[in-house]
């Protein structure tokens, strides 16, 4: 615990001194990357998929998970009838059904988030040359992103959070 706030001061320390540098020679902007990544059309238009193939999985796998219940309470019924060793190859049946449903719900699950990741990825290094290219143009010496709130104060800097959302939707930068 105390290691992580001493790197936490050491971090905002570099990052004051860094600021107050720049200050003094040129031009200081903050960005918050993660509302560009969630507002430019591609971050929309990815959330809008991710949702859509996330309730197309969850209807897939009630209707799988529906199934399963059904084959469960077969089992129950068929109990009284069927041999032990039937019933015990019934139960064995049935038990690799679930673990196979559970392993296809966290596969997929873990699909969705990788191809997630990938697309923020490419946006976000999108972003990034979007930003580039703004702090070329206006000659800012320094552009801190200010989404994981570690600037605690940015006197005196300018917020290109706006303007690299419209930027970036322009679609001039590639």
């Amino acid at each position: 615990m105390l290691k992580k706030i001493g790197m936490s001061l050491i971090v905002c320390g570099l990052v004051l001194s860094v600021a107050t540098t720049a200050q003094a020679e040129g031009k200081i902007a903050v960005v918050d990357m993660q509302k560009a990544l969630v507002e430019v059309k591609d971050g929309k238009k990815l959330q809008s998929e991710m949702e859509k193939d996330g309730k197309a999985q969850k209807a897939k796998f009630e209707k799988k998970q529906k199934e399963i219940e059904k084959m469960g309470a077969e089992l129950e019924k068929q109990q009284i009838v069927l041999s032990p060793e039937a019933l015990q190859g019934k139960r064995k049946e049935f038990q690799e059904q679930v673990m196979k449903f559970r392993e296809e719900v966290a596969q997929t699950q873990q699909n969705l988030q990788k191809e997630k990741f990938e697309k923020a990825k490419e946006i976000h290094e999108k972003l990034g040359r979007v930003v580039d290219h703004i702090a070329k143009e206006k000659g800012y010496t320094i552009v801190l992103d200010n989404s994981a709130k570690i600037v605690l104060a940015s006197n005196g800097a300018e917020d290109i959070t706006d303007t690299v959302i419209s930027e970036y939707d322009k679609g001039k930068i590639k």
